[in-house]
Formats: structure tokens, sequence, C-alpha cells
């Protein structure tokens, strides 16, 4: 039975049809999985409206009112929660991070840091970023930077999200452009 697997002809086929039941697997998980969160959203929506009038419709002791704001605020957190996933699973395929090329990451990442750094140059040590600094505790190397205080680490592409306050793709791109 087992050399016949082997030299089974059907074998490249069965492989070729299981990848494509696969995708069709993974459209219908994810199809289902927009119809719960779209589901759960409005329902979550109603009870936290429910829940605002509720609350508002009586005089509560100050415990009571605490819990039902705790309750309230995590209800609101999970809703936010499920909306962002559904956003996610409604985006298009290529969008998001995937809009970065690996090439244009790489480029961001061997960018020299001491070009971000006013005068600064490779060996100089200087105030971190990350806290409170009362002396120069950064160590500034070839292609990232070091503090021997806190222990903050970072390269050009985590020196621009830090100092600038910027997420990761708008410091990648500022960084190549």
């Amino acid at each position: 039975m087992r050399a016949w697997t082997a030299r089974n002809p059907y074998r490249a086929l069965d492989r070729v049809l299981m990848a494509e039941v696969r995708k069709e697997d993974e459209a219908f998980v994810i199809n289902a999985r927009k119809e719960y969160l779209k589901s759960a959203i409005e329902a979550m929506r109603a009870d936290l409206a429910s829940d605002k009038a509720f609350g508002l419709s009586k005089e509560w002791a100050p415990a009571d009112l605490a819990l039902l704001r705790s309750c309230y605020r995590d209800k609101a957190d999970i809703l936010a929660k499920y909306e962002r996933e559904l956003r996610g699973l409604s985006r298009p395929v290529g969008t998001g991070r995937a809009r970065l090329t690996e090439e244009q990451m790489q480029q961001a990442r061997e960018f020299p840091i001491t070009q971000l750094l006013d005068g600064k140059k490779e060996g100089d040590l200087m105030l971190c970023p990350a806290h409170d600094d009362t002396r120069d505790s950064l160590h500034i190397y070839k292609d990232r930077v070091h503090c021997y205080s806190c222990g903050f680490h970072a390269n050009s592409v985590g020196w621009m999200m830090k100092t600038r306050d910027m997420t990761f793709i708008e410091a990648v791109r500022d960084l190549i452009s």
C-alpha cells in the first residue's frame, strides 16, 4: 500500500485541490467571523445604550455607580476591539503594513542614526529621551543607540517613533523619503 501511495499519480492533484479547499475554507471562516462581529457589535451597541439609560434612570449609591461605570467601560472596550477587528477583516489584502515592502523597511532600518541626532557622531553620549536623564547615558553607535541607564535601545526607525511620536509606517516613510 505504501509503495502504491508513493507512485500515486493523483497525489499532486490532491495537493492542488486541498490548497484550493483551504483557501475557500479560509474565506468562509473570515466571512463567518465578519457576520458574527457585525451581529455582536449591533447587540453590544444596543446593550450599551440600555445600560446608559438604566444608569441614568435613578440615583445610585457611589459604589453601585462605580461598578456600573466600570462595566460600561469594559463593554465599550470590547466593542472597540470588535470594531477594529471587523475593520481589519474588511480591509482588502495588501493594505496596512503590507503597503511597505521589505526593501523599504530594510532601507529605513539601515538609515544612519547619526543623521537624526543634531551634530552627534558615533561614540558620543547624550541625554536619553526615554527617561528623565541628568547625565549623558545614551551611547551612540553606527546604526543604533543604547541607554545604559534605562535600557532603551533603538535603531533609526525606533528613534523616530520614540522622539517624534510616529507610527512604524510614518517613521519608515519619513526615513526613506
